[in-house]
């Protein structure tokens, strides 16, 4: 009899819900209170009398019980809605800085491709021939079309778009041909398809009357101004001269100037990085040295017209 009174009261007095607790916002709430503030926080506030069905008479009226349960819910209700704003902010802050990252990946994406199509036209503007009526008519084969858009048209236009520190250009480029005419239009054509609106301020015709030193001294200053306008505004100088065939002649020729032709070859050798390209013209390029035509980092470019007078 009293083994069952025993059980009967550890039964009575046996919590429903074993005890554990939760940490809220760093403060720990119990079970009861955690339950209690989930089921009331979208009201938002609890009272004593909420949990009248939870004491005896005595309990409920001479106790401090149900008003310190009922300011832990209230505390427990606070605290669930403090974490969940600061999980909500911390989310949307996720979210703002994803959408940042979108934002900025859409404008990576649209400077790039901008960049691109300015690329292209910048291409397209250099090496389409077929405004330049004038180089249309000197007789150009497909060879020769071929040769000036893949070895100069093209890498100079790569290296405006391409906002180069020094232009991928040939330091000399070589028209060549029977007919003197042609061969001076064919190269002033060439100087238009490359400096386009520049040909007249950046257009230097050099010739040479027989006075070596005067000759040097222009293609020096000239070669100076021309790193100049490239170092600040990346413009290109043309200084063209005729009749190469005349000035820059082999060893075994009466009017050969050995002086004339050393100068030459160094000269050569960095227009490119000076800023300018050396175009010269020729009618019989057997008269000319061959170091000029042999090294490519000469004339880079050799176009022969092939025509007749």
């Amino acid at each position: 009899m009293k083994i069952s009174l025993v059980q009967n009261t550890i039964r009575q007095y046996q919590p429903s819900q074993p005890f554990k607790g939760k940490t809220i916002n760093g403060h720990y709430y119990t079970d009861q209170e955690y339950i209690d503030a989930m089921k009331y926080k979208s009201r938002g506030q609890v009272y004593c009398s909420d949990f009248t069905d939870r004491y005896g008479f005595w309990e409920y009226v001479f106790t401090q019980k149900p008003e310190k349960h009922a300011n832990e819910v209230n505390k427990c209700i606070n605290d669930i809605k403090e974490e969940k704003r600061r999980k909500n902010e911390i989310r949307e802050e996720k979210l703002r800085a994803i959408e940042k990252e979108k934002q900025e990946l859409a404008k990576k994406i649209e400077d790039i491709e901008k960049k691109e199509n300015y690329r292209k036209k910048i291409i397209e503007k250099y090496t389409d021939i077929n405004k330049n009526t004038d180089l249309l008519s000197c007789n150009l084969s497909q060879d020769n079309i071929e040769q000036l858009s893949e070895e100069l048209f093209h890498p100079y236009a790569e290296s405006i778009a391409d906002e180069l520190q020094y232009p991928n250009i040939p330091n000399g480029v070589l028209i060549k041909g029977n007919n003197s005419v042609l061969n001076e239009k064919a190269a002033k054509a060439i100087a238009r398809q490359i400096q386009q609106e520049n040909t007249i301020s950046n257009f230097q015709q050099v010739i040479f009357d027989g006075n070596i030193e005067k000759f040097q001294n222009d293609l020096q200053e000239i070669r100076t101004i021309a790193n100049q306008k490239y170092s600040q505004k990346k413009e290109i100088t043309i200084i063209y001269i005729p009749n190469f065939d005349k000035i820059a002649l082999k060893p075994n020729k009466a009017d050969y100037a050995a002086e004339l032709n050393s100068f030459l070859k160094v000269y050569m050798l960095n227009c490119a990085k000076n800023g300018c390209i050396l175009l010269a013209t020729a009618k019989d390029e057997s008269k000319i040295e061959s170091p000029f035509l042999i090294n490519n980092k000469r004339f880079g470019v050799i176009v022969n017209l092939e025509n007749e007078d």
